[in-house]
């Protein structure tokens, strides 16, 4: 349970990356994958340094938003603990995870960046760029045909294309 004492600390080998007003997110010792943090999520994580309590982290949140409440950042910590990018006490995965074979694989297969939305949360760019189709076909293909050596209990191949209204 996160408390006002709680101490949220990184994983050693966490990356990130700014993408205009985001932060993407990655620890490789995770099976979680990317998390994408808005400007508000961004400003608490860059704020956890092993030494910070969770309460000090709200007062300095505070500072900038008088609005905010506890329980706003501990949902956040919460949400941060649960994407694996932050634990307290002790580590919930370890190094050894780096070393076992992966369980599920889930791809994310543009075949075009055409989309005519604009949401606000996207961090793929929107171009003319399209794959041709005898490239897209060759890749599924070896997609699949190395997903079906291993062993994996989940496969998931996500395609995504332009959006046309």
């Amino acid at each position: 349970m996160i408390a006002w004492q709680s101490v949220p600390f990184l994983y050693a080998d966490t990356f990130s990356q700014k993408v205009e007003d985001y932060l993407l997110v990655y620890n490789p010792l995770s099976e979680r994958g990317i998390t994408v943090l808005n400007k508000e999520a961004y400003f608490l994580f860059n704020l956890v340094d092993g030494k910070r309590t969770v309460g000090q982290i709200f007062e300095e949140a505070k500072k900038v938003d008088s609005n905010v409440d506890f329980d706003q950042i501990k949902k956040i910590f919460f949400d941060f603990e649960e994407a694996e990018i932050v634990y307290f006490d002790k580590p919930k995965i370890k190094k050894t995870n780096l070393f076992k074979k992966p369980k599920k694989l889930e791809v994310w297969f543009h075949i075009t960046n055409q989309c005519n939305l604009r949401c606000t949360y996207c961090y793929v760019w929107k171009t003319a760029e399209k794959m041709n189709f005898e490239l897209a076909k060759k890749s599924i293909k070896k997609i699949i045909d190395d997903a079906k050596k291993t062993a994996l209990k989940k496969f998931f191949l996500n395609l995504l294309a332009e959006k046309v209204f």
